[in-house]
Protein backbone atom coordinates (compact mmCIF):
# COMPACT_ATOMS: atom_id res chain seq x y z
CA UNK A 1 0.00 0.00 0.00
CA UNK A 2 1.17 3.18 -1.08
CA UNK A 3 1.50 6.04 2.19
CA UNK A 4 -0.64 8.98 2.20
CA UNK A 5 1.19 11.73 2.74
CA UNK A 6 0.56 14.46 4.90
CA UNK A 7 2.17 17.55 3.67
CA UNK A 8 4.13 18.84 0.82
CA UNK A 9 7.45 20.34 0.26
CA UNK A 10 6.30 23.85 0.26
CA UNK A 11 4.39 23.14 3.84
CA UNK A 12 7.80 21.43 4.80
CA UNK A 13 9.79 24.88 3.76
CA UNK A 14 6.89 27.59 4.68
CA UNK A 15 6.42 25.81 8.96
CA UNK A 16 9.58 23.65 8.93
CA UNK A 17 12.52 25.09 11.01
CA UNK A 18 15.59 26.09 9.09
CA UNK A 19 14.37 26.94 5.66
CA UNK A 20 17.79 27.90 4.31
CA UNK A 21 19.63 24.36 5.29
CA UNK A 22 16.18 22.07 4.16
CA UNK A 23 16.35 24.11 0.55
CA UNK A 24 19.70 22.70 0.54
CA UNK A 25 18.01 19.37 0.75
CA UNK A 26 17.57 18.00 -2.68
CA UNK A 27 13.63 17.48 -3.49
CA UNK A 28 13.45 14.32 -4.00
CA UNK A 29 14.70 13.73 -0.05
CA UNK A 30 12.64 16.20 1.33
CA UNK A 31 9.35 14.31 -0.15
CA UNK A 32 10.65 11.10 0.60
CA UNK A 33 11.22 12.11 4.31
CA UNK A 34 7.77 14.07 3.96
CA UNK A 35 6.29 10.19 3.07
CA UNK A 36 8.36 9.00 5.91
CA UNK A 37 6.76 11.00 8.87
CA UNK A 38 3.72 10.83 7.49
CA UNK A 39 4.27 6.55 7.89
CA UNK A 40 5.05 7.27 11.29
CA UNK A 41 2.18 9.10 11.99
CA UNK A 42 -0.37 6.65 10.68
CA UNK A 43 -0.79 4.22 13.33
CA UNK A 44 -1.98 6.24 15.80
CA UNK A 45 -4.11 7.99 13.49
CA UNK A 46 -5.43 4.26 11.77
CA UNK A 47 -6.69 3.53 15.42
CA UNK A 48 -9.08 6.88 14.79
CA UNK A 49 -9.44 7.14 11.28
CA UNK A 50 -9.64 4.93 7.93
CA UNK A 51 -6.57 6.12 5.96
CA UNK A 52 -6.43 7.53 3.61
CA UNK A 53 -7.21 11.31 5.33
CA UNK A 54 -10.08 13.10 3.33
CA UNK A 55 -8.01 15.51 1.17
CA UNK A 56 -9.62 18.74 0.44
CA UNK A 57 -8.79 22.09 -2.52
CA UNK A 58 -6.75 24.84 0.29
CA UNK A 59 -9.31 27.97 0.22
CA UNK A 60 -6.02 29.78 0.89
CA UNK A 61 -4.75 29.03 -2.74
CA UNK A 62 -8.31 30.41 -4.35
CA UNK A 63 -8.64 32.92 -5.23
CA UNK A 64 -12.03 34.61 -4.46
CA UNK A 65 -11.46 38.22 -6.23
CA UNK A 66 -11.12 35.93 -10.00
CA UNK A 67 -14.48 34.30 -11.65
CA UNK A 68 -12.99 30.87 -12.10
CA UNK A 69 -11.63 30.96 -8.10
CA UNK A 70 -7.98 30.04 -9.28
CA UNK A 71 -4.71 32.14 -9.15
CA UNK A 72 -3.15 33.10 -12.23
CA UNK A 73 -4.30 33.37 -15.46
CA UNK A 74 -3.60 36.98 -16.03
CA UNK A 75 -2.73 37.21 -19.52
CA UNK A 76 -6.27 36.72 -21.20
CA UNK A 77 -7.49 32.78 -20.75
CA UNK A 78 -9.62 31.79 -18.09
CA UNK A 79 -10.54 28.86 -16.94
CA UNK A 80 -13.54 26.93 -15.93
CA UNK A 81 -13.75 24.24 -12.89
CA UNK A 82 -16.37 22.30 -10.55
CA UNK A 83 -14.77 21.73 -7.44
CA UNK A 84 -15.51 18.15 -7.19
CA UNK A 85 -13.98 16.59 -4.20
CA UNK A 86 -10.03 16.27 -4.72
CA UNK A 87 -8.15 13.09 -4.85
CA UNK A 88 -6.33 11.20 -1.73
CA UNK A 89 -3.04 13.20 -2.69
CA UNK A 90 -1.61 16.45 -1.48
CA UNK A 91 0.11 18.57 -3.60
CA UNK A 92 0.29 22.21 -4.34
CA UNK A 93 -0.10 22.45 -8.59
CA UNK A 94 0.33 24.78 -11.09
CA UNK A 95 0.11 24.24 -14.56
CA UNK A 96 1.89 26.41 -17.70
CA UNK A 97 1.20 26.89 -21.14
CA UNK A 98 4.57 27.14 -22.43
CA UNK A 99 3.75 28.46 -25.51
CA UNK A 100 0.28 30.09 -25.10
CA UNK A 101 -2.28 29.21 -27.75
CA UNK A 102 -6.22 28.72 -27.34
CA UNK A 103 -8.66 25.46 -28.39
CA UNK A 104 -7.17 22.28 -28.20
CA UNK A 105 -4.00 20.81 -29.08
CA UNK A 106 -2.84 23.79 -26.82
CA UNK A 107 0.19 22.59 -24.57
CA UNK A 108 0.51 22.67 -20.98
CA UNK A 109 3.37 21.65 -18.48
CA UNK A 110 2.78 20.75 -14.90
CA UNK A 111 4.70 21.41 -11.57
CA UNK A 112 3.19 19.10 -8.91
CA UNK A 113 5.33 20.82 -6.38
CA UNK A 114 4.94 24.13 -6.78
CA UNK A 115 6.46 26.89 -4.62
CA UNK A 116 9.27 24.20 -3.36
CA UNK A 117 12.36 25.35 -3.79
CA UNK A 118 14.02 23.13 -6.83
CA UNK A 119 10.35 22.50 -8.02
CA UNK A 120 9.90 22.74 -11.79
CA UNK A 121 7.62 22.31 -14.75
CA UNK A 122 7.51 19.34 -16.23
CA UNK A 123 5.87 16.85 -19.03
CA UNK A 124 2.54 17.77 -19.39
CA UNK A 125 0.14 17.40 -22.58
CA UNK A 126 -2.27 18.94 -24.75
CA UNK A 127 -5.37 20.86 -23.77
CA UNK A 128 -8.25 17.55 -25.65
CA UNK A 129 -11.01 18.28 -27.94
CA UNK A 130 -13.12 20.17 -25.10
CA UNK A 131 -10.18 22.44 -24.49
CA UNK A 132 -9.86 20.68 -21.09
CA UNK A 133 -6.93 19.09 -19.07
CA UNK A 134 -7.33 16.61 -16.24
CA UNK A 135 -5.33 16.50 -13.00
CA UNK A 136 -6.05 13.66 -9.84
CA UNK A 137 -9.48 13.57 -11.46
CA UNK A 138 -10.06 17.76 -11.78
CA UNK A 139 -11.25 18.52 -14.79
CA UNK A 140 -10.27 21.90 -16.11
CA UNK A 141 -12.05 23.33 -19.37
CA UNK A 142 -9.90 26.46 -20.82
CA UNK A 143 -11.22 29.01 -23.03
CA UNK A 144 -10.27 31.96 -25.01
CA UNK A 145 -6.08 32.24 -25.72
CA UNK A 146 -3.76 31.81 -22.94
CA UNK A 147 -0.60 33.76 -23.34
CA UNK A 148 2.88 32.34 -23.38
CA UNK A 149 3.74 31.25 -19.95
CA UNK A 150 0.65 31.88 -18.62
CA UNK A 151 -0.16 29.72 -15.35
CA UNK A 152 -2.72 29.03 -12.93
CA UNK A 153 -2.51 27.06 -10.02
CA UNK A 154 -4.22 25.36 -6.49
CA UNK A 155 -3.39 23.39 -3.36
CA UNK A 156 -4.57 20.35 -1.69
CA UNK A 157 -4.72 20.11 2.00
CA UNK A 158 -5.73 17.52 4.78
CA UNK A 159 -6.01 18.31 8.50
CA UNK A 160 -3.86 21.31 9.79
CA UNK A 161 -2.75 19.69 12.93
CA UNK A 162 -1.61 16.63 11.07
CA UNK A 163 0.25 18.58 8.41
CA UNK A 164 1.96 20.54 10.94
CA UNK A 165 3.04 17.28 12.79
CA UNK A 166 4.07 15.77 9.39
CA UNK A 167 6.23 19.00 8.62
CA UNK A 168 8.04 19.00 12.37
CA UNK A 169 9.09 15.17 12.02
CA UNK A 170 10.59 15.70 8.63
CA UNK A 171 12.19 18.46 9.52
CA UNK A 172 14.10 17.11 12.00
CA UNK A 173 14.95 13.91 10.00
CA UNK A 174 16.31 16.16 7.18
CA UNK A 175 18.65 18.26 9.54
CA UNK A 176 19.21 15.45 11.67
CA UNK A 177 20.40 13.17 8.80
CA UNK A 178 22.90 16.48 7.53
CA UNK A 179 24.18 16.83 11.19
CA UNK A 180 23.23 20.36 12.77
CA UNK A 181 24.51 21.91 15.95
CA UNK A 182 23.12 21.46 19.50
CA UNK A 183 20.62 24.86 19.83
CA UNK A 184 19.59 24.07 16.17
CA UNK A 185 19.05 20.48 17.14
CA UNK A 186 17.13 21.39 20.22
CA UNK A 187 14.66 23.42 18.25
CA UNK A 188 13.75 21.15 16.23
CA UNK A 189 12.95 18.32 19.05
CA UNK A 190 10.54 20.42 20.72
CA UNK A 191 8.96 21.66 17.68
CA UNK A 192 8.44 18.14 16.60
CA UNK A 193 7.59 17.04 20.40
CA UNK A 194 4.64 19.85 20.26
CA UNK A 195 3.19 18.74 17.14
CA UNK A 196 3.33 15.21 17.82
CA UNK A 197 1.84 14.86 21.11
CA UNK A 198 -1.21 14.97 20.29
CA UNK A 199 -1.48 12.37 17.58
CA UNK A 200 1.33 10.28 19.22
CA UNK A 201 -1.02 10.00 22.87
CA UNK A 202 -4.42 11.58 22.61
CA UNK A 203 -5.64 10.60 19.25
CA UNK A 204 -4.34 7.00 19.71
CA UNK A 205 -6.28 6.82 22.80
CA UNK A 206 -9.26 8.49 21.70
CA UNK A 207 -9.05 11.39 23.78
CA UNK A 208 -7.98 13.61 21.08
CA UNK A 209 -10.43 15.09 18.31
CA UNK A 210 -9.55 15.25 14.60
CA UNK A 211 -12.21 16.73 12.32
CA UNK A 212 -15.08 14.06 11.69
CA UNK A 213 -14.92 16.13 8.36
CA UNK A 214 -11.46 14.55 7.68
CA UNK A 215 -12.21 11.10 7.62
CA UNK A 216 -11.92 8.93 4.47
CA UNK A 217 -15.34 7.51 5.56
CA UNK A 218 -17.61 9.85 7.80
CA UNK A 219 -20.27 7.52 7.51
CA UNK A 220 -18.53 5.05 9.46
CA UNK A 221 -18.77 5.17 12.96
CA UNK A 222 -15.08 4.59 13.95
CA UNK A 223 -15.40 5.09 17.67
CA UNK A 224 -16.10 8.37 18.26
CA UNK A 225 -15.66 12.46 16.90
CA UNK A 226 -12.27 13.54 15.22
CA UNK A 227 -10.79 16.50 14.94
CA UNK A 228 -8.12 19.20 15.22
CA UNK A 229 -8.40 22.64 14.08
CA UNK A 230 -12.43 22.15 14.13
CA UNK A 231 -13.80 24.43 11.77
CA UNK A 232 -17.02 24.16 13.54
CA UNK A 233 -15.82 23.59 17.00
CA UNK A 234 -18.66 20.77 18.67
CA UNK A 235 -21.04 20.87 15.18
CA UNK A 236 -20.89 16.99 15.80
CA UNK A 237 -22.80 17.42 19.07
CA UNK A 238 -26.20 17.52 17.96
CA UNK A 239 -25.33 14.10 15.40
CA UNK A 240 -26.48 11.18 16.56
CA UNK A 241 -24.57 9.68 19.51
CA UNK A 242 -21.62 7.13 18.52
CA UNK A 243 -21.26 3.53 20.70
CA UNK A 244 -18.92 3.86 22.93
CA UNK A 245 -16.00 1.25 22.43
CA UNK A 246 -15.42 -1.70 24.56
CA UNK A 247 -13.18 -1.14 27.76
CA UNK A 248 -9.90 -2.34 26.38
CA UNK A 249 -6.50 -3.11 28.66
CA UNK A 250 -3.81 -1.69 27.14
Amino acid sequence: MIQQCFATPRDLEEAGLGRARLQAIPLAQRRRNLVRASGWLAPALRKRNQLPLRVDFDPADLDTGSTNGLQGMTGGGSVAWSLAEAATTVQSVAIQFPSGGSGPGTPYQVNYFNGAYGSAFGVGGTLDSASSLTIDGQTFTVSGTVAANDSFGYATVTDSGVTMATVAMAAWICLHNTGVDAKTEQDLQKLMDVCIKPFKEDVAKGEGDLEIDEDATPGVPELGPLGSGQREPWSWLGGPRLPRPPHRIA
